[in-house]
């Protein structure tokens, strides 16, 4: 893994073309499939994705070169009116996207990038993944460009449960530390694994030995119709891998 950070992926293998595919074969490993996220990332030229110019609702996190999301995002067009019944910590008249990602107008890219993490997703906590009640959130971090590298305690108050996070890229450094008690805090690397927190509770990225280019793949719910009220707080982050 030491080695991979160094290379930058840019093909894509035919088993992840045909969009029409369920699911992506039962002999390919968890590996497999971040190894081609990995390689979609490289392959569709992400990098080169214009930068945000205001990111004023992250503010620390000027490292960001892009950031998207797909799934059940808040504020959707298409948001589902029973969204509105079920317990949740977003506000009032706030929406939730019910519709199926592959049949949204989004670049194929995107769909491609779907496909791949929720594959990665059904192989490690299929019930999470049920139904596709999720958001999956792609972002670039470059060393280069960051003006903050130290990314402080945000809290995602909204979540209605905890989450995941896999990291890609060429980088070293940009540790998550996961603060899970007053004054209690444990350490992770999620490159090329899963790491499982509760967005709800101070996190940060400890980016003072950051260096290279970081994508960040996680994975979190605002509703779920499978969890009657947001679930009690995670307290023991861990790799799930």
């Amino acid at each position: 893994l030491v080695a991979m950070r160094e290379v930058n992926f840019v093909k894509t293998r035919d088993w992840v073309v045909d969009l029409k595919v369920e699911s992506i074969s039962k002999n390919i490993t968890m590996f497999d499939v971040m190894l081609e996220l990995q390689a979609l990332i490289y392959a569709t030229n992400l990098c080169t994705v214009q930068r945000f110019k205001n990111q004023t609702r992250v503010a620390p996190m000027a490292s960001w070169e892009w950031q998207f999301c797909f799934g059940a995002v808040c504020n959707a067009l298409g948001a589902a009116l029973v969204a509105f019944d079920l317990p949740r910590n977003y506000r009032e008249g706030t929406g939730v996207f019910s519709g199926w990602v592959l049949d949204r107008k989004i670049p194929e890219y995107n769909k491609r990038l779907w496909i791949l993490a929720r594959e990665i997703l059904r192989m490690f906590d299929p019930g999470f993944a049920e139904n596709e009640w999720y958001v999956v959130q792609f972002a670039r971090h470059d060393s280069r460009v960051c003006k903050e590298k130290h990314v402080e305690l945000p809290t995602d108050p909204n979540d209605a449960t905890h989450e995941y996070i896999l990291t890609l890229g060429a980088y070293t450094g940009a540790t998550l530390r996961c603060h899970y008690e007053k004054d209690k805090f444990a350490d992770f690397d999620p490159y090329f694994h899963i790491v499982q927190f509760d967005g709800r509770l101070p996190h940060e990225v400890v980016g003072d030995n950051f260096t290279g280019v970081r994508f960040s793949c996680i994975l979190y719910k605002y509703v779920d119709p499978l969890i009657p009220v947001p679930t009690p707080l995670f307290r023991t982050p861990r790799y799930v891998d």
